[in-house]
């Protein structure tokens, strides 16, 4: 602790004496220099025997019975309880109690003092020369030492311009005069750096306002063009809007044809010529023909197509939609983030079930066919982040088996299209695909190769050579030639031999995650084994054949994540319909590689996750529907 006195080291700063009376307890010799001792006896520091300054009156019950007030300078009780932490400084115990002494600060404050400076250059004779004359109270020594002395260490005037001299008050005019012209530079040095900040910033406000101009006249142009869209899709209907392009690029291309038919004729080039221009008009006339037919398919599918139903019991993301039909009663089942499954009967569109079991997000679910052909139970199959697949028993609410054997959240699972469904293969986080028999709920075989997380498997579709659902053991699975075909967040598809039980195809084209995958269905083309739909988080919906191992087709117009890919269920139609994190439903025509129709999501619905499509039957026919689960927990029926 810092003391005024004989005792000090007289090569002390006097910059260094001023901030030590702020908080050091005051040097007796020093007070004693205008007080009698007798009064400041009861305001000595009990620890430095000093003045207290900012007096602590020590309150312990230990010290009842002392007639004195016990007083401590704070500085000094801090240094005291950081050796000793809550110790009392009095006697020897814990818990010391005290507070700030009100009646003994105002006592010092009154005391009468002389400046501390001269106090201490009175002992250092060869620094006489200069003299400070104040004799006032302790209340008012801040003041004089930050304003008045003469004594005390002052910063030059110029500091702010770059001027680091410091000296005495008594001093300082002699050297503001003695260096005007030092002074006058730095000012001035100090007003070219501004002036030329200024210039710099006003420049650069000014580049801003031109931009800022520049940016209000694209915003104008922009928004007067978003205005021009907007009025034209209100005058004309989607339906003729996509009709009439489309036509006429077609219209276009014909013309393009019947021109180089025409420079064939003009040209007289010999009978062959003239049945190669023969051949040329037929195949024009049957494609002309085969986009006439999906063009009307699908204006009688969509013309008068709206929202017929919302379901609104999910409260999260529905990840997953799928449709079965038991004792001809029409159900969906739909699995959700909010961790559970529900059932819907669509003759009344309520819920019939809710199941809950799962510990965590529900990824997919799946109607089991093979218990329901082989002994008429009505069973459900789902996946989830909790790392397990369950069977339930819808109709009466009861877990009947659950699936161990991933490490990681299972997030996709496919009943076979072979042996009445008996096989189920899953594909999860863990970087794997399990193929399982729900007739002994024992897994078969893991599928390994993958370098990150399955996000989808499907199974290859029935062969056109199989013998049905004969089943087999598991020996002759795939004796057919049957695959597995899994996406991943490798960004690649691969492609699974379920006899063989090992990896024969990897498709290498998406740039991002491959969120779904989809086998051709059967009928549609000669061998609809060898033929992958997939959609991707680089926003493609891709077509590849498995046997030339190559990218087909690849359809752009989604703006954000593909999320799911479907063949339409009708036959000799050729479209696929994808969804997407961009709140869409967008159609397809792979023969022309051409979006045909889109459907655009409700606002609220915040993206489509997936969908499903089935017929209900009416009073007169059966009325083909698209349900969709959204990422806001909403289920819409679309038709």
């Amino acid at each position: 602790m810092l003391r005024l006195g004989p005792e000090n080291n007289t090569e002390t700063r006097d910059r260094e004496l001023v901030p030590s009376l702020r908080h050091s307890c005051y040097n007796i010799n020093w007070i004693l220099q205008l007080n009698d001792s007798n009064k400041i006896n009861d305001l000595i520091c009990l620890i430095c025997k000093q003045v207290a300054n900012n007096p602590i009156e020590i309150n312990c019950p230990q010290h009842a019975s002392l007639d004195a007030s016990l007083i401590v300078g704070e500085e000094c009780l801090k240094q005291f309880f950081k050796s000793a932490p809550n110790s009392c400084p009095v006697q020897s115990h814990d818990n010391c109690e005290c507070s700030k002494s009100k009646f003994a600060q105002l006592l010092i404050s009154e005391l009468e003092i002389m400046c501390p400076l001269q106090f201490q250059r009175d002992f250092q004779p060869h620094m006489q020369n200069i003299e400070c004359s104040f004799e006032g109270k302790v209340k008012d020594l801040n003041n004089h030492l930050d304003n008045d002395c003469p004594l005390a260490s002052v910063d030059c005037w110029f500091k702010p311009f770059g001027c680091d001299h410091s000296c005495l008050r008594y001093h300082l005019q002699e050297h503001l005069i003695s260096n005007m012209k030092m002074h006058f530079d730095l000012v001035t040095k100090s007003f070219n750096v501004l002036k030329q900040t200024f210039l710099s910033l006003q420049k650069e406000v000014v580049s801003l306002q031109s931009q800022n101009k520049q940016l209000k006249f694209e915003m104008e142009l922009k928004k007067k063009s978003n205005e021009d869209n907007l009025t034209t899709l209100k005058e004309n209907s989607q339906k003729y809007f996509v009709y009439i392009k489309y036509i006429e690029k077609k219209k276009n291309k014909q013309r393009k044809i019947f021109a180089e038919l025409k420079q064939l004729k003009d040209n007289k080039k010999g009978k062959q010529k003239a049945d190669n221009n023969q051949i040329l008009e037929k195949e024009i006339e049957t494609e002309k023909k085969a986009e006439q037919e999906s063009i009307q398919s699908l204006f009688c599918l969509f013309d008068s197509a709206k929202v017929i139903k919302t379901l609104n019991e999910h409260t999260e993301a529905v990840h997953s939609i799928d449709y079965s039909i038991f004792n001809q009663n029409r159900y969906i089942c739909s699995g959700s983030c909010d961790k559970t499954i529900r059932i819907w009967d669509l003759e009344t569109f309520k819920q019939m079930k809710k199941l809950d079991g799962h510990s965590d997000k529900v990824y997919s679910v799946k109607f089991s066919s093979y218990h329901y052909y082989n002994n008429k139970l009505p069973i459900l199959c789902s996946a989830s982040a909790d790392k397990t697949i369950r069977f339930w028993d819808y109709q009466v609410n009861n877990q009947i088996r659950t699936l161990n054997g991933h490490t990681d959240s299972v997030r996709s699972i496919q009943f076979s299209s072979f042996n009445n469904g008996r096989y189920l293969c899953s594909g999860s986080w863990d970087n794997t695909v399990h193929l399982w028999d729900i007739e002994t709920y024992s897994s078969l075989h893991v599928f390994q190769g993958h370098t990150h997380r399955v996000t989808h498997v499907e199974f290859s579709q029935l062969s056109s050579r199989s013998d049905n659902n004969k089943c087999n053991s598991f020996g002759v699975i795939g004796g057919n030639g049957y695959t597995i075909c899994s996406g991943s967040y490798d960004n690649t598809i691969h492609i699974w031999d379920i006899e063989k039980c090992k990896k024969i195809v990897v498709l290498k084209g998406h740039k991002d995650v491959v969120r779904c995958v989809k086998y051709e269905p059967h009928g549609l083309r000669i061998d609809s084994r060898n033929t992958i739909l997939s959609g991707s988080d680089d926003k493609t919906v891709r077509l590849w054949d498995i046997r030339d191992v190559k990218e087909v087709q690849i359809l752009k117009g989604h703006t954000n994540y593909v999320t799911c890919v479907e063949y339409l269920p009708f036959e000799n139609i050729n479209t696929i319909c994808s969804g997407s994190f961009d709140n869409t439903i967008r159609f397809w025509d792979i023969r022309i590689n051409k979006q045909l129709y889109e459907i655009q999501g409700d606002d609220h619905d915040n993206g489509i996750y997936c969908f499903q499509f089935f017929s209900l039957q009416n009073k007169t026919k059966n009325k083909d529907i698209l349900c969709y689960g959204s990422a806001n927990g909403r289920i819409r029926m679309w038709g």
